[in-house]
């Protein structure tokens, strides 16, 4: 359903500077310095200082206050933030103790919030030799479920021990004061604000994680976690906080996708469940993102607003953070090769890449997304046999909780999420022109979005599912394909894809035998020759 308004003016995508100056309330000043790893090239308009903004750009994500990260010790006594986390895979960013992926702002009342953003998810080093590559916007190595279940595990033992609470807030108080931040509340009210607080969040945390290692390195569940949020939290009716029958197991992860070129297609998600193409369906996804990574909503009742329902008096999402983030994703290039290449060799492999993948993967003119005049590229949808898990969650149900006057008592939770986001954008900006569903039907069980696959070298491993290590193991029958592969930051450039030869830590170990994690499917190119096999490779290299 298309709803035609009078657009705004466009300003989004083409008035950087005034957005630019938006920013100037921003409190964390860290810069990156290239010092430690090769940047790769991802184009002229993917300049150093748009590096750095992706990477601390806050978008309302409130996962702590700072002075509590920084005060907080892990069930070792050991510092939480010590390494800027390297420990679960995040990119440190030298003179800072936040990592890539962390933003840092003050809220309402002056102090200081950490929060996640989007480059946690989507910013990776490679290794080849004793050399680190650098490539924004691709899938990171963050084990963010042990991050996730590390980190409530931290806090819990504050609640439960006495002790360590107290010793605790000694320490907030200290870091509260080298901060310059009012001082915290009484110890008891200090007390009241965490176990309220983590009351919620560990009760996500416990039912979404109830065995660990689901999602391991690189991967996660991001759309069950935001619906776990969303239906679990945030709708429920007062004087109700925690709806517990909605808060299910985030089990079924996924390789994030790589950001250069996503603002092209008209579909997105693994499955194409979101139109995409302009500003509007960009701003409906990224809130829902934000919900998922320690966002705050909590709508409420209000017969003044459309529908009933104030999506904005308790809503921490950062709009012109997020408006800024898409102007930054749109000049994010597709990483170039860094390495030699056989320019005769990957001429042959183009042949290849035309006769065998072009007709599924290239580029072809998708559905017009206005207000944007660009074109889209079309995002075509595939059932090629692989892992169809995935689609469990799109046949989830929950309360629609504040909602039910509106969707009814149940309702399909991205039905539930598509009308939040959706009501989100259009009240925040009247005049959107907005598209509220993706694919209508949903998309049959196992098909899966074909994207234009520029750049996709950096961002093994591959399938949706992330089940196979190595574009050359994705070009042989699955049977042939590893089993078992350890995930992690060491580059094979022959193979292109991950090393057989990683570091071991938790999580790196990649079974394809559990459910959700099949490496079956996506049988192309299985019967080339291996000349025609490295001459392809040759040339996906460089696409």
């Amino acid at each position: 359903m298309i709803w035609k308004k009078k657009p705004l003016v466009i300003v989004f995508f083409f008035s950087e500077l005034v957005l630019q100056l938006l920013y100037s309330f921003r409190k964390d000043d860290a810069t990156f310095a290239a010092q430690d790893c090769v940047v790769v090239d991802q184009g002229p308009n993917w300049t150093p200082a748009d590096r750095n903004d992706f990477y601390i750009q806050d978008q309302g994500s409130q996962l702590l206050t700072y002075s509590w990260l920084l005060a907080l010790n892990d069930v070792n006594g050991q510092p939480f933030l010590q390494s800027s986390l390297e420990r679960y895979g995040f990119l440190p960013i030298p003179g800072r103790k936040l990592p890539v992926g962390f933003s840092l702002v003050k809220n309402k009342s002056n102090i200081l919030q950490a929060g996640l953003t989007c480059a946690g998810c989507h910013t990776r080093n490679l290794k080849v030799g004793d050399a680190y590559y650098r490539v924004d916007g691709a899938p990171s190595f963050v084990n963010l479920e042990q991050f996730t279940t590390d980190l409530d595990e931290a806090l819990q033992r504050m609640v439960d021990n006495s002790t360590e609470l107290a010793r605790f807030y000694d320490r907030v108080l200290d870091q509260s004061r080298q901060l310059g931040e009012p001082a915290p509340p009484s110890f008891e009210g200090f007390k009241t604000n965490l176990v309220s607080s983590q009351q919620v969040k560990h009760e996500i945390v416990s039912r979404a994680f109830p065995v660990s290692n689901v999602w391991g390195v690189g991967r996660v569940d991001a759309l069950n976690q935001i619906y776990n949020r969303l239906a679990g939290l945030d709708l429920a009716v007062p004087p109700q906080v925690i709806v517990r029958q909605c808060i299910v197991p985030a089990n079924i992860p996924v390789r994030p996708p790589f950001l250069w070129n996503s603002f092209k297609q008209d579909y997105t998600q693994w499955t194409t469940t979101s139109a995409n193409g302009n500003i509007y369906q960009a701003l409906m996804r990224n809130s829902g993102q934000v919900i998922g990574v320690g966002g705050m909503l909590n709508p409420v009742a209000n017969p003044a607003s459309p529908n009933g329902i104030d999506f904005f008096s308790n809503n921490s999402i950062n709009w012109k953070g997020i408006e800024y983030l898409e102007t930054l994703i749109r000049k994010m290039g597709p990483p170039r090769w860094p390495w030699n290449v056989n320019a005769a060799l990957a001429a042959k492999g183009q042949i290849l890449y035309n006769a065998n993948c072009n007709s599924c993967h290239g580029i072809k003119s998708g559905e017009a997304r206005p207000p944007s005049t660009e074109p889209t590229w079309a995002t075509p949808l595939h059932h090629v046999g692989t892992d169809p898990t995935y689609y469990n969650m799109l046949t989830r149900t929950a309360p629609t909780g504040i909602l039910k006057d509106v969707l009814g008592n149940v309702a399909p939770i991205n039905t539930i999420l598509d009308y939040v986001t959706s009501s989100m954008v259009q009240q925040k900006y009247p005049d959107a022109i907005l598209i509220k569903s993706g694919r209508n039907p949903l998309p049959a069980p196992g098909s899966f979005e074909s994207r234009v696959l520029q750049g996709v070298w950096a961002s093994a491993p591959y399938l949706h599912n992330g089940s196979v290590p190595t574009l050359e193991d994705l070009l042989k029958p699955a049977a042939q394909r590893p089993d078992t592969f350890s995930v992690g930051v060491n580059f094979d450039t022959l193979k292109v894809g991950l090393s057989s030869n990683q570091t071991a830590r938790f999580g790196h170990l990649f079974n394809t035998k559990i459910v959700g994690n099949s490496n079956a499917g996506h049988e192309y190119g299985t019967k080339l020759t291996t000349q025609e096999r490295s001459a392809l490779l040759e040339y996906l290299k460089i696409l």
